[in-house]
């Protein structure tokens, strides 16, 4: 049993693959004219092959495994692209130089040092991770991954929706990812203070606790020191707490987004000069959030709003383009690379 989130993926696989066929697929480079792409992960874990798995794992479109990443790297280069700091963009984008390629994490994941940082090292690549502060202080409510493992540890889960009681069973996988589904969007959808309520009285009453969740998944300020001093590596500001900042206040807004460039200025002692938007996407961050960061003093900032980058965007809505879990191929990534993708699926959209 998939979820809904995994079928939707399946579906949109099928259409790639047709967009792969003989003579179509070098449309986008004939079509579409680019400066560059950045490509976006989180996790990067051994385990996280191109299979489903037959146990309960929700959050699988945020994993990447080692070998996948290395192809990556092999392929972006084989196609022609100089991989850039993330810093390096602004100009980048206003040189007529070669195209580039630019790695990003989101999260401050531990295993970006376990399994990632190894791999741009073999092949002299760098790459950036974006860092919620509050994650590496290990107050961080990872209400994603909170979810998961409500799910996973018990054969039945009391949730309220909203007002709405409702008993879960959580025995099967089955169970697991109808119970996912409900529980996902229906806090997904939520503003911030609602969702960290909603986790720390759920996980009380079911005896979870997100301190350790965070701190086992999440790098430690002695970690991200030592990682951050690696001459491969940028690190970029992700807000405090990750929240979606378009439900947030504009003063509270401003200050997720000013506050998380102080805070790892003070800890790592260089300002970021790049600001990534927590979510992401046009119901995450919008016209107001872009002002903001802009206002902050970042030079760049960047969205999930998938698309290469073709110059004429403003620097503080900078698209980029998931390496997610479910598209571990190198014949996604090459048309993704292409574009031609986003430039279809901007057609579909217009009235």
């Amino acid at each position: 049993m998939i979820s809904l989130y995994q079928l939707k993926h399946l579906v949109f696989k099928s259409a790639l693959l047709v967009l792969d066929a003989p003579g179509i697929r070098n449309l986008g480079n004939l079509l579409i004219s680019r400066k560059g792409i950045i490509l976006t992960g989180h996790h990067v874990l051994p385990d996280a092959n191109n299979d489903y798995r037959e146990n309960f794992c929700p959050n699988r479109m945020l994993e990447l495994c080692p070998e996948f990443l290395e192809q990556a790297i092999l392929t972006v280069r084989k196609e022609g692209y100089d991989i850039i700091a993330l810093d390096d963009v602004p100009e980048a984008i206003k040189s007529a130089n070669k195209k580039f390629v630019v790695f990003t994490f989101d999260d401050g994941y531990r295993d970006n040092i376990l399994h990632a940082l190894p791999v741009f090292e073999k092949h002299n690549a760098p790459f950036a991770v974006y860092i919620p502060t509050d994650f590496i202080d290990g107050h961080g409510v990872i209400w994603w991954k909170i979810i998961e493992e409500l799910i996973a540890r018990n054969k039945e889960i009391s949730v309220d929706m909203g007002g709405d009681i409702q008993s879960l069973p959580c025995i099967s996988v089955s169970d697991k990812y109808v119970a996912w589904d409900k529980v996902y969007w229906f806090l997904r959808d939520q503003k911030p203070d609602f969702q960290q309520r909603w986790c720390a009285e759920h996980a009380e009453k079911h005896q979870l606790d997100i301190k350790q969740l965070c701190a086992d998944w999440i790098m430690s300020w002695d970690e991200l020191k030592t990682f951050a001093d690696n001459p491969l590596v940028t690190i970029g500001a992700h807000s405090l707490s990750h929240p979606a900042l378009a439900r947030l206040s504009e003063e509270q807004a401003l200050l997720e987004i000013e506050q998380s460039g102080r805070v790892l200025e003070e800890r790592l002692g260089k300002k970021p000069a790049t600001f990534s938007y927590p979510i992401g996407d046009a119901g995450a961050a919008g016209e107001r959030e872009f002002r903001l960061a802009e206002q902050a003093g970042y030079d760049m900032a960047v969205t999930t709003r998938k698309n290469l980058i073709r110059g004429g965007e403003s620097l503080y809505a900078i698209p980029r383009v998931s390496l997610n879990g479910y598209y571990q191929s190198v014949k996604f990534l090459r048309l993704f690379l292409g574009g031609l993708p986003f430039w279809l699926w901007s057609l579909l959209r217009k009235d």
